[in-house]
């Protein structure tokens, strides 16, 4: 299922299907990805450069300053579940997040927003990142009404579990900071959260939330 924008079915999943937004040109080089971890068995993928550079700012800039006589020099190994960098790769032709429909636990459906949007911070794809971080607050707010879910416990449990300025800190710092600031959600409580997590500038949320440590 293709997903476009936060908009909830009755079970309080996004739902929202659509096509192929505008023509892509797939001309030039295919850059070669290979995709795994000590988890997952090794995928291996091919993307046209100018689909990638049409978004992340990373592959623009590679674009416009590297030479590209030899793709096969320009491989790139990513440590992540290779139906993470599917949805990746998804978005990148469709602009809408795939997600995998036959997840039952509400927290690993909103986790692959969270890998999503890991993907998208380390290739520099903000339009990516900030829709993925829109439909994760989304369903945070679902389990914490349908579920009682323990956003602050869950919140620290990764900080305490993530190292200094990782992704992972900085995704749950900015949707803190987002909630906070627009003043949408009274169950947390400043007081309660832990410090790093405490940022007050609209402007540096969702799109990663720079200094937290």
């Amino acid at each position: 299922m293709l997903i476009a924008s936060p908009l909830t079915t009755e079970a309080g999943y996004p739902h929202r299907t659509f096509a192929m937004k505008r023509e892509i040109y797939l001309d030039g080089p295919a850059i070669p990805f290979t995709v795994g971890t000590d988890l997952y068995e090794p995928k291996y993928f091919y993307v046209p450069l100018s689909v990638l550079a049409e978004y992340s700012i990373f592959f623009h800039e590679l674009h416009s300053h590297c030479s590209l006589d030899d793709p096969e020099a320009l491989k790139f190994d990513v440590d992540t579940d290779p139906k993470t960098f599917n949805r990746f790769t998804i978005w990148l032709y469709y602009q809408g997040i795939y997600v995998d429909e036959s997840i039952s636990e509400p927290l690993d459906y909103y986790e692959q927003f969270e890998s999503l949007w890991t993907l998208a911070d380390k290739y520099r794809v903000p339009q990516l990142q900030k829709q993925a971080a829109d439909i994760a607050i989304l369903l945070l707010k679902n389990m914490v009404e349908q579920y009682d879910f323990d956003v602050l416990a869950y919140w620290q449990n990764v900080y305490h579990n993530s190292h200094v300025g990782s992704p992972q800190r900085r995704f749950i710092a900015g949707q803190c900071a987002y909630l906070l600031t627009t003043g949408q959600e009274k169950f947390l409580d400043p007081e309660v959260i832990h410090p790093a997590l405490r940022v007050h500038n609209i402007d540096q949320t969702i799109f990663g939330v720079k200094g937290v440590p």
